[in-house]
C-alpha cells in the first residue's frame, strides 16, 4: 500500500507557514537532558538508559511517536516470560503512570479526549486536534493505522492535521500486521530521511482494538485478550527495534497508551464504573530522562494533548495561539522529577452509555446530553473515586488508598457522607 501525501490547502498552508516561521525564530532546543542507550540486548534493543550525554541530532526538536491501542488494561504483569517485551522495555526505559485514567468507557468519546485534549472533544476537520497542533508547531505529521473518524469516503486527513496518511479500510486486528509493516517502511523511507534533512516528525500509530473478535465467555475472553495483547506487543517491539536500528531512539520521544480498557464494555453494559474499567496504561520514553520510575499521582487522557504541546518547547503564548487554554496538565514535570509542582486537583471522569457527553466542555466543542438520566459520571482524586449512575440514582465511592481496585462501595456509609457531598459538588461545579 502506497502512502498518500496530499497537497496542502493553500490558505491553511500560508497560515501554518507564518506560524511555524514565528515559532522557529524563538524555538530553543532543550539541552539539559542526558541520554544513552549503548548497552544492548541480544535482540537489539537498549537495555537501560544511562547518564552519558548524547547530543541531539541536527533537528529543531525531538521527534514524537504516539503509540495507541484500544481495549488494554493497565495491570498486566510485564515480566511474564518476556512475552510483552515492548511494554517491558518502555517500563524499564521510560516513566510509567500507574494511575492514569480514561475519561470515558465509550471508544469514540475516549478517542475524542485523546485527540483534542477536551473532555469528549469532537474530532472534526479543521477543528483543534493534536495533528493540527503538532503541524503548527513545525513537525512533519504522519498517521498510520485506524483513524477514529474513518469512513469509506474519507480519502485524506489534511483537515485533521496529518498530510501523510495510509488509509485503513478495515479496522480489525487482522490489519494490525499491515499497520506495523507500513509504519516500519515509513520510518525507513520517510522518517529517517526527514531527520537527515533536519526535519522533526510527529507520528501517530493507532492499532485496531485488542478486543476485536474476543469471545464473551470470561475464561475464553481472558485467554483471547492476552493472546491479542501479546500479538500487539510483538508488532510494537518490531517498530521499536526498527527505530533503534535507524538510530532514532536517541532523538525520539515515545508515548504509549490505550484509549479505553478491556473492561470498558462491561461498564457500558452494567452502567457502573470502577477503577478497572477506566484505568489505562500510560508510559513515556524520553531520551533526556532516566527510565524505570513510576508515578503514583492521578493523571488522565486529557493530559496527553497538553503533554504533546509541552514537548515542542514552544513559548507559552504561542501554545495558547495554537491550541487555546487546554484543561489538562502536562506530564513533563513528572519525567523531570518535578511532579510536586503539578496541581493535584480531582480529575473529572465522564461515562455515558451512548457516547454523548454529559455537558458542553469550556470550549464548546462537545454536544450536550439530551437526557442526563442516561449518563454515568464521576470524580477521581488521589484518594477517592466517586461515580454516579444517573439512570438509577446510584452512587459509588471508593477509597483508592485502602481499596485500590475499587471493590468496597462506601457511598452509603454515613461516615463518608461529607466526602460524597464534597465530591458531588466538585462534579457539578457547585
Amino acid at each position: 500500500m502506497k502512502t498518500q501525501v496530499t497537497k496542502h490547502n493553500f490558505f491553511l498552508t500560508m497560515i501554518l507557514f507564518l506560524l511555524v516561521f514565528t515559532i522557529s525564530s524563538i524555538m530553543v532546543v532543550n539541552a539539559e537532558g542526558e541520554e544513552t542507550g549503548i548497552s544492548m540486548e541480544e535482540n537489539g534493543l537498549p537495555v537501560t538508559i544511562l547518564d552519558e550525554p548524547i547530543p541531539l541530532a541536527e533537528l529543531p526538536f525531538r521527534n514524537v511517536v504516539l503509540l495507541l491501542t484500544e481495549g488494554e488494561n493497565y495491570n498486566v504483569d510485564l515480566s511474564e516470560n518476556g512475552k510483552l517485551s515492548a511494554r517491558a522495555w518502555m517500563k524499564q526505559n521510560g516513566i510509567t503512570f500507574e494511575k492514569n485514567f480514561a475519561e470515558s468507557v465509550d471508544p469514540a468519546s475516549a478517542s475524542g479526549t485523546v485527540f483534542t485534549g477536551l473532555l469528549n472533544g469532537e474530532i472534526g476537520e479543521y477543528k483543534k486536534t493534536i495533528g493540527q497542533m503538532m503541524l503548527a508547531a513545525g513537525y512533519y505529521t504522519a498517521y498510520k493505522g485506524v483513524f477514529p473518524k474513518s469512513t469509506p469516503e474519507l480519502a485524506s486527513l489534511d483537515g485533521f492535521g496529518f498530510f501523510d496518511w495510509t488509509p485503513i479500510t478495515d479496522a480489525t486486528t487482522a490489519n494490525n500486521q499491515e499497520i506495523a509493516s507500513d509504519t516500519i517502511a515509513w520510518l525507513k523511507d520517510t522518517g529517517a530521511v526527514k531527520n537527515e534533512n533536519g526535519q522533526s516528525f510527529f507520528l501517530v500509530v493507532n492499532f485496531a482494538s485488542l478486543l476485536d473478535n474476543v469471545p464473551s465467555d470470561p475464561e475464553e475472553f481472558n485467554k483471547a485478550y492476552l493472546q491479542s495483547l501479546q500479538e500487539n506487543d510483538k508488532l510494537v517491539y518490531d517498530i521499536l527495534l526498527t527505530m533503534n536500528d535507524l538510530g532514532l531512539l536517541h532523538d525520539t520521544i515515545i508515548l504509549m497508551t490505550s484509549t479505553t480498557t478491556a473492561n470498558a464494555l462491561n461498564a457500558l453494559q452494567t452502567k457502573t464504573v470502577n477503577v478497572n474499567t477506566i484505568r489505562t496504561p500510560m508510559m513515556i520514553y524520553h531520551p533526556s530522562f532516566g527510565g524505570g520510575q513510576t508515578v503514583q499521582n492521578i493523571t488522565s487522557q486529557r493530559d496527553l494533548a497538553v503533554t504533546l504541546l509541552d514537548l515542542t518547547n514552544v513559548e507559552d503564548f504561542l501554545k495558547t495561539m495554537i491550541f487555546g487554554d487546554l484543561p489538562g496538565k502536562s506530564l513533563i514535570p513528572y519525567l523531570a522529577g518535578e511532579g510536586s509542582l503539578i496541581d493535584e486537583s480531582g480529575k473529572v471522569v465522564t461515562i455515558s452509555e451512548s457516547g454523548v457527553p454529559l455537558a458542553e466542555d469550556p470550549f464548546g466543542d462537545s454536544i450536550p446530553f439530551s437526557d442526563p438520566t442516561l449518563s454515568m459520571d464521576g470524580v477521581i482524586t488521589n484518594q477517592y473515586m466517586f461515580t454516579r449512575n444517573n439512570s438509577t440514582n446510584e452512587r459509588f465511592l471508593y477509597d483508592l488508598n485502602e481499596d485500590p481496585d475499587g471493590v468496597k462501595n462506601l457511598a452509603a456509609d454515613p461516615a463518608y457522607a461529607d466526602v460524597v457531598s464534597t465530591l458531588e459538588k466538585q462534579l457539578t461545579g457547585e
